[in-house]
Order: structure tokens, then sequence, then C-alpha cells
């Protein structure tokens, strides 16, 4: 297992998180301060992992994400309504 957890990030990813005024620094964060998985997903032969988490600022966030070559990719992400949020506190 690797040390540090890589994030895939392009200019595809990085605007659509902006449509939902999520940075990728809060996506990370939120991946990574002990998010919970709520929902699995096969996408057109994908795996997707959809989480709640929070970032850095206690921001609650929705996140889907796949692995792709090793690295996390988040596809979307959106502030988490208050049952995403619920499942959260369930799941920690």
């Amino acid at each position: 297992m690797a040390d540090e957890i890589e994030f895939d990030w392009d200019e595809d990813n990085v605007n659509h998180l902006a449509r939902h005024n999520v940075t990728s620094p809060e996506a990370e964060q939120a991946v990574l301060n002990g998010s919970i998985e709520i929902a699995y997903q096969i996408v057109e032969d994908e795996q997707r992992y959809v989480i709640v988490g929070r970032s850095n600022a206690g921001r609650f966030l929705t996140l889907v994400w796949t692995e792709r070559e090793g690295a996390i990719r988040v596809i979307t992400g959106w502030d988490a309504t208050e049952a995403e949020e619920r499942e959260y506190w369930k799941g920690v």
C-alpha cells in the first residue's frame, strides 16, 4: 500500500466540482478525513463509491469517486444533504 493517496485531477473534474461550489482541496480533505461510504454504483462497467466526508473547515460533502490507474478520481461532489450528513454520523 502506498504511503500517500494520489488523486487524479484535470480540467474536467475540477470544473465539474466548481459548478457545485466544491474545490479539489476540499474534496481531497473530505476523502481523507474519515469519510464513510453511503452507496456503491457501477456506471459503464466502472465501480464508483459515494461517500460523505468533512473538509478541514467542517463542511460536509458528498462525493462520487472511482479508482483509475491507482489514483482516486473524484467524479462529482456537492454539499451533503441533511440525510447524507445523518448517514455520516451513523457511520463514525
